[in-house]
């Protein structure tokens, strides 16, 4: 994640992942925080 020109590693980030594709979505509450 890059937030101002610096960057941030998240670890641990409650997520859903499509089966077909990979692809993470993460729900309001998380992306909230």
């Amino acid at each position: 994640m890059n937030r101002k020109g610096k960057s941030f590693l998240v670890e641990r980030v409650p997520a859903e992942v499509c089966e077909r594709c990979g692809e993470k979505t993460y729900s309001a509450d998380v992306t909230d925080e």
